[in-house]
């Protein structure tokens, strides 16, 4: 089964984690700093206009503070000025091979990733109103879905499994998610 590592659990990596493990998909996450401790402490607020949801995050300090599995899918969501940091400290403990999807604002950090040697990267077209009320407290300001998170291949291409799988995990999540086959287009 696919587990979701979520590295940057802010506004929206907090609001897809949140909504995955609400849905009993396996998500482990990275955060810092007060967010860090906030989650630790205790769960996960997240609300939208229609429901409030508390969820417990599996959250750590740093990727090489959890043991990585085979089926891993990253879901970054990291701010774009940190994303070279943050994957290099991915780099050190998970394969290559790992599939990465950048769920960021801006048009460049597939191709950072993809620079530090990641052979699978994915691109996500994120229109999810957030707010970061405090640690531990998320607001997404939509409903019934939380939003839209369109997935594809970077830069473009047919979904593969990958894709397929995360698409549909979303949409059972609350999520409105199709494939993408020219993501690098949508997100421009």
């Amino acid at each position: 089964m696919t587990r979701y590592v979520i590295i940057g659990a802010g506004g929206i990596g907090c609001a897809i984690g949140g909504r995955l493990q609400w849905k009993q998909k396996p998500v482990v996450a990275t955060a810092r700093g007060p967010q860090l401790e906030a989650l630790r402490a205790g769960p996960l607020a997240l609300n939208n206009p229609e429901e409030r949801i508390e969820t417990q995050l599996d959250v750590h300090a740093s990727p090489s503070d959890f043991d990585w599995c085979e089926d891993d899918v990253v879901i970054l969501c990291a701010k774009s000025q940190d994303t070279a940091a943050a994957m290099a400290a991915v780099a050190e403990v998970a394969s290559l091979d790992t599939p990465i999807v950048c769920a960021q604002n801006g048009i460049t950090n597939e191709e950072v990733v993809r620079r530090l040697g990641f052979r699978r990267v994915y691109g996500a077209f994120v229109f999810t109103p957030v707010t970061f009320v405090s640690p531990g407290r998320v607001t997404v300001h939509t409903a019934p879905d939380f939003g839209v998170v369109d997935v594809g291949v970077h830069p473009a291409g047919p979904a593969d499994d990958v894709v397929t799988t995360l698409t549909a995990d979303l949409g059972e999540a609350g999520f409105d998610s199709q494939p993408d086959e020219d993501i690098s287009a949508t997100k421009r």
